[in-house]
């Protein structure tokens, strides 16, 4: 009976292992490079079978698609994309490549140009909504409320005419209602804010402090 249950046990561990590495060679994408002209790139599955062409994006930003990936077809929107080569969502520029991960979150774009946050499921969790939001820091990202932008080369780092700055929450709850002129991000459980010409310190439920 021993040896039995022990035989049961090895064939599901072999027949796990096995549907392991099938899911692998489904799932997982890497990039392979073309370097014989101009650089092209493509993906392909762990058996070979190429899953995104190298005529579709001009450049990428990931190396090994696990769950999601980035690229660019070059006419200025980096798509996140996943295993099966389909594009999700816009994802959010910054520093000249798709928006860093911050607490498991990055920031997505609609076509409109508001602002949302995905996951790397390639799941939006907070529907876009904002004109300009920063990444989420200790569970908390700033938010700008009916805000208007000096105008500058650079839309991201305008002066602030008009509106304020507040925080919310993962779900997309405002936390801490907008009432300041500026803000940097939460640290050690206090952020730095502006307000009325004066700089101070507040904690996560926006009460000031030393």
């Amino acid at each position: 009976m021993i040896k039995k249950i022990g035989t049961i046990l090895l064939m599901l561990t072999i027949l796990t292992a096995c549907a392991q590495h099938t899911a692998t060679d489904d799932e997982v994408l890497y990039l392979n490079v073309d370097t014989t002209g101009l650089e092209k790139y493509s993906y392909k599955n762990g058996r070979g079978d190429i899953i995104i062409p190298d005529d579709r994006y001009l450049q990428v930003y990931t190396d090994t698609i696990k769950t999601i990936g980035f690229a660019t077809r070059g006419d200025g929107n980096i798509w996140a994309i996943n295993t099966k080569g389909e594009e999700l969502f816009r994802a959010y520029r910054f520093d000249n490549g798709p928006d860093y991960v911050r607490d498991g979150l990055f920031r997505m774009v609609d076509e409109n140009g508001l602002i949302g946050f995905a996951n790397m499921e390639g799941e939006i969790v907070i529907d876009p909504q904002f004109q300009r939001v920063g990444s989420f820091s200790e569970d908390l990202a700033s938010v700008c409320q009916n805000c208007i932008f000096e105008k500058h080369e650079n839309p991201k780092i305008g002066k602030l005419l008009q509106g304020a700055f507040g925080f919310i929450d993962k779900t997309g709850k405002m936390i801490i209602k907008p009432q300041f002129d500026l803000v940097s991000r939460f640290e050690n459980g206090k952020c730095k804010v502006w307000k009325d010409g004066r700089m101070f310190y507040i904690n996560k439920n926006g009460n000031e402090i030393d």
